[in-house]
C-alpha cells in the first residue's frame, strides 16, 4: 500500500513526464544531424535539452549541439575536458561563454538551455545560459556577440548536430526533450517550471 501511495504521489507531482529518452553511447559515435531550413529570424534562437552524463573528463569534449557553417568552421555547445560548459561561435568566431562551474554529476538529469537574442541592447543579455531553470552568471570566459549578429545555429543550409559533432564525438549519456525555437521571444519558464524547489519539464 505504501508503494502504491508513493507512486501516486510521484505522478501527481509532475504535471508532465517526458515519455522517451535516447542513450548516446560514446564508443558508437551516436547522435543526430540534419540541415537547417530557412529561418524566421536569424537573430533569435533558443535551444536546450534534458541530459544525464555518463562519461566525464573526456578529452574529445562531448557535444550537446554543433552547427557546421557553410564554407567552413563550426559553432558548438560542449563540455570541455575539464567538464565546464562552453558555447562558442554561436554568433562570432570566438569563445562566447565558458562556465566557471563544472558538470560532473552522472546520477541526475539536468536541463541545459541556451537563449540567444542579438537584438538586445545590453551586450550581456544576448546569450543566456541556464541549468535547471537557474541562469548561469559565473564564467571564466565571457565575450558578448555583436548586436544584431546572425545566429549560426539558425542559418539556412548549415548542418545541425545534436548529441554529437561533425567528427563523431558523442555526448556520452542520455538526452530527452531536445528543442530549438526560431525567431521568438522566449524565457526559461517556457521550457520548465519550479515546483517545491524542483525544476521540472513543461509539456513542449
Amino acid at each position: 500500500a505504501a508503494a502504491v501511495a508513493k507512486a501516486a504521489e510521484s505522478t501527481d507531482f509532475y504535471t508532465h513526464q517526458i515519455e522517451n529518452s535516447c542513450r548516446l553511447n560514446e564508443p558508437d559515435d551516436a547522435g543526430f544531424n540534419f540541415t537547417m531550413g530557412t529561418p524566421t529570424d536569424t537573430k533569435k534562437w533558443a535551444m536546450g535539452m534534458w541530459l544525464k552524463r555518463s562519461i566525464i573528463a573526456e578529452s574529445a569534449e562531448p557535444t550537446l549541439f554543433q552547427t557546421v557553417i557553410s564554407g567552413g568552421g563550426s559553432g558548438q555547445a560542449i563540455f570541455t575536458s575539464g567538464d565546464k560548459l562552453k558555447i562558442n561561435r554561436s554568433v562570432d568566431d570566438e569563445i562566447e561563454r565558458e562556465t566557471s562551474a563544472v558538470f560532473r554529476d552522472t546520477g541526475a538529469w539536468m536541463q541545459i538551455v541556451i537563449i540567444i537574442d542579438t537584438t538586445q541592447g545590453t551586450a550581456g543579455d544576448r546569450i543566456k545560459v541556464y541549468q535547471n531553470g537557474t541562469q548561469i552568471t559565473a564564467f571564466g570566459t565571457s565575450n558578448d556577440p555583436t548586436e544584431d549578429g546572425a545566429v549560426t545555429y539558425n542559418t539556412s543550409g548549415n548542418a545541425l548536430y545534436i548529441g554529437r559533432n561533425y567528427w563523431a564525438d558523442s555526448l556520452g549519456g542520455y538526452i530527452a526533450q531536445v528543442f530549438g525555437v526560431d525567431g521568438q521571444d522566449v524565457s526559461i519558464t517556457d521550457f520548465g517550471t519550479s515546483k517545491n524547489g524542483v525544476w521540472i519539464p513543461n509539456d513542449l
